[in-house]
């Protein structure tokens, strides 16, 4: 997801990826891309989130710039069960529904969140990025009747969850890369008269850093046909 704090926050955004094809939808903290498919995968990838902080004038700041953004990754998992390949699809189906996973079978959710303090001197805006954080979490189900399956249906399914790492790394890789890039963008910014000159060109650098990021992400996607050439199948 992407959020943006007025300090400076991004947006997030969801791709969600199929066994079969891919399909990118929506953007935003709250909208997600959706696509209903046999194996599929969602991926939610955050706008930045900016906390702006004004420092008053008078006060002298001693405040560090950071020097390279703060990447932490996490898993989650939801639970299904079943002990045929049908009783596993159907049980993934329901316990998706309602979420934000709902059609998906799996997503990568990546969170930027980036903090300037600033401040307004007689002759220009004074800033100072002390926070550039990426958080990355995977979301995968996990078959908690995988002890009293067959042998062949357990093979499938690690075959299966092996897959959907593989191209979830893959999107994950992208964010990172991407969140590098923004990030010695926003620190080559130019010193501005003033704050409301920077604002602007903040929003226009995240905004347009976050569309070539979609699109990067999508042509991922298509290149993979949404995981299948990876081995996403169950």
């Amino acid at each position: 997801m992407k959020k943006i704090i007025i300090g400076f926050i991004l947006l997030p955004l969801i791709i969600f990826a199929t066994g079969v094809m891919f399909v990118l939808v929506g953007g935003g903290l709250n909208s997600m891309f959706k696509k209903d498919s046999g194996v599929s995968t969602a991926e939610n990838k955050t706008q930045p989130q900016t906390e702006k902080t004004d420092v008053p004038s008078a006060q002298a700041p001693n405040i560090t710039q950071v020097t390279k953004p703060a990447i932490s990754y996490a898993i989650t998992y939801y639970d299904v069960s079943g002990l045929t390949k049908d009783e596993i699809k159907a049980n993934m189906t329901q316990a998706r529904k309602g979420t934000f996973l709902e059609g998906h079978n799996g997503a990568t959710t990546a969170e930027i969140n980036i903090n300037f303090k600033r401040r307004q001197l007689a002759d220009k805006c004074e800033t100072v990025m002390d926070k550039f954080d990426l958080s990355l979490i995977y979301t995968y189900p996990r078959l908690t009747s995988l002890p009293s399956v067959s042998s062949g249906i357990a093979a499938a399914w690690n075959t299966f969850i092996a897959a959907l790492k593989v191209h979830e790394e893959g999107h994950a890789k992208i964010e990172v890369e991407r969140a590098n890039i923004l990030f010695q963008k926003l620190l080559s910014l130019p010193e501005y008269k003033t704050c409301e000159e920077f604002d602007q060109t903040y929003d226009v650098a995240t905004n347009t850093h976050e569309e070539e990021t979609k699109l990067i992400g999508a042509q991922y996607d298509k290149d993979t046909q949404g995981g299948r050439l990876q081995g996403i199948s169950f």
